[in-house]
């Protein structure tokens, strides 16, 4: 639907021009001389945006604000003021009564059609993050302490089963400050990455600093890149940490966070800020060894059974140990099990991910299984948001015997 702007102006030439002005912009135009007439309008069809002149007959261009911003119905619709009258205490009175921008007669059609433009935007921006939070997002965080597991493999491939399955914002974040890997994996090569937000304070870090960080794959998720090397100077504060994820939570409804080999700062922000947290290990004693402390490790920081998901990598097909070695080891069941694959490695080096290039692979399907598991916690899809993954990964829930994916949760 076309978008509207509902102009509000008692002098007939002020009111043809600024129509004229905001129909060259691309927009359907309503017009009106006084309150009375607005309400009418308003009645008729919610206009996106109204602009406002202060002088009207019947109610103040400032009475008008106020009312408009009591409404529910009209509470969010941006008011861009537009007046002859250039004092600055006329404009602290129009910000008060709940104006989102000033511009004074007479004005350059250009400029007036820029200012709606940004606020047009602003507005759909956060009606945008508004559905997102209604129907909550979620942080997954994949980790290890033991480098080699494959925790870039499951985010990467995470992030993307995640979108496939549902179609909705997915954000992928590069954490690991020392030669991360997504990048890389999404053969992706990135101008910007998080170190832009190293020198600056974390209050100043808005949506716009984080937006611009971002970089979009064809497979349709968007890549927070690390750095290739970050010293110690250039890492990112665990308050910065969590004011980026706030930021892309407001945004995305999944976000995948791959994070580095160490408990520093940053990294706890980020699996303090998590609903579930992936720990990752191959199927060696190593990793057994990295698994069992980071097991105390969370049993220390107080996180509750139900926010970790564990995973096993079966990174070998030989010597490797066995699953109940492993489950017995660590005094609990593993929640994930992903199958060695030849495949793994030449889909790193091609920068093809195996949710993109080998989906029928059975490590591949079961990544999907577990993104099938921890999508919109466990919640049953609407079915406008069911995809063809999302019924071939149910349907090999089924075939394996397993409660459909919801029910898990209850």
């Amino acid at each position: 639907m076309k978008t509207l702007i509902l102009i509000i102006d008692d002098n007939t030439i002020d009111l043809e021009e600024t129509t004229k002005a905001a129909s060259n912009g691309g927009w359907m135009v309503a017009g009106t001389n006084n309150w009375t007439g607005a309400l009418k309008r308003i009645s008729e069809g919610r206009p996106d945006l109204i602009i406002l002149d202060l002088a009207l007959p019947d109610v103040d261009g400032f009475e008008v604000c106020r009312r408009l911003r009591r409404d529910p119905e009209t509470t969010d619709i941006p008011i861009v003021v537009l007046t002859r009258q250039d004092s600055r205490d006329k404009k602290i009175a129009a910000f008060e009564a709940g104006a989102d921008d000033y511009l004074t007669k007479p004005y350059e059609p250009a400029e007036l059609c820029a200012r709606v433009r940004a606020l047009l935007n602003r507005s759909a921006s956060q009606s945008k993050r508004a559905i997102i939070s209604s129907s909550g997002s979620r942080i997954f965080s994949a980790f290890s302490l033991r480098g080699g597991a494959g925790v870039s493999t499951l985010a990467v491939n995470l992030a993307i089963h995640l979108f496939q399955l549902r179609g909705k914002p997915t954000v992928l974040v590069d954490l690991v400050s020392q030669a991360g890997l997504c990048s890389m994996m999404l053969d992706l090569v990135p101008q910007h990455n998080w170190s832009a937000m190293v020198q600056v304070e974390a209050e100043t870090i808005d949506e716009y600093m984080v937006d611009s960080l971002l970089m979009s794959h064809s497979s349709g998720i968007k890549l927070l890149p690390a750095p290739r090397i970050a010293h110690n100077n250039q890492l990112l504060t665990g308050k910065k940490v969590a004011r980026m994820l706030t930021l892309l939570r407001d945004r995305h409804t999944h976000i995948v966070v791959d994070l580095p080999h160490d408990l520093q700062e940053s990294t706890v922000a980020a699996l303090d800020e998590s609903n579930v947290v992936l720990p990752v290990m191959a199927s060696d004693v190593a990793s057994l060894t990295a698994q069992t402390a980071v097991a105390e490790a969370f049993q220390l920081m107080n996180y509750p059974e139900d926010r970790i998901h564990s995973v096993l990598n079966e990174r070998h097909d030989r010597d490797a140990l066995d699953r109940k070695e492993i489950e017995s080891a660590l005094k609990h069941p593993l929640n994930s099990v992903i199958p060695f694959s030849p495949r793994v490695t030449q889909s790193i080096n091609l920068g093809r991910p195996l949710a993109i290039s080998e989906p029928e692979d059975l490590a591949s399907q079961s990544m999907a299984d577990m993104a099938f598991l921890l999508s919109e916690n466990g919640q049953s899809p609407a079915p406008e948001e069911t995809s063809e993954a999302l019924h071939k990964a149910k349907r090999r829930m089924q075939h394996q015997g397993r409660e459909p994916w919801w029910r898990l949760f209850r």
